[in-house]
């Protein structure tokens, strides 16, 4: 069933729509990563930027300060939705006591080898490498969620929390 607009279009107009889709689904196939044409479609792209970098510059300038509280505000809604994906990825509370309240819940690292990794990856790479892995349904071992206190233990108790520190003394 056409609807009021496509029964409007003449016939020139519907085989110029239909080219034109095909035409973009074609240059969208060329433009994925290995695809045939990737290459040279990105040769062309450096090219260009090379060519028109300040114009593309001073656009980008332009558009930030036009746009900056809308974008500011999609990038910490955004934001926002990666941690509660991690966190619920990641169970939703300490795997060490228990707690389930957002405001206490840290990601901590397993192998207690965050500040290196901050400092090779930087501040948040652990959200987005663990958000990019629940994309593509892979399994994180290397994380796990912790509060603050059984965090901050752990990283004084040489790698173990306090809780567990009491229970093995409390089996002897």
């Amino acid at each position: 069933m056409k609807t009021a607009e496509q029964a409007k279009l003449t016939t020139a107009q519907r085989t110029y729509r239909k080219h034109r889709r095909r035409h973009i689904e074609v240059v969208m196939a060329s433009h994925r990563k290995g695809a045939p044409g990737y290459e040279k479609h990105l040769k062309a792209q450096k090219l260009y930027y090379e060519r028109h970098r300040d114009e593309r510059v001073e656009y980008a300038r332009d558009f930030y300060r036009k746009n900056a509280k809308r974008l500011s505000r999609n990038t910490a809604a955004f934001k926002g939705h990666v941690r509660r994906t991690v966190r619920a990825y990641l169970g939703n509370k300490c795997v060490c006591c228990g707690v389930m309240e957002q405001e206490f819940l840290s990601v901590d690292h397993v192998r207690n080898n965050g500040a290196k990794h901050r400092r090779e990856k930087g501040r948040e790479a652990w959200m987005w490498e663990v958000w990019k892995a629940i994309k593509e349904k892979r399994i994180v071992t290397d994380y796990q969620l912790m509060c603050f206190n059984c965090n901050f233990s752990k990283h004084f108790g040489k790698g173990v929390c306090v809780h567990k520190r009491r229970a093995a003394k409390e089996a002897k």
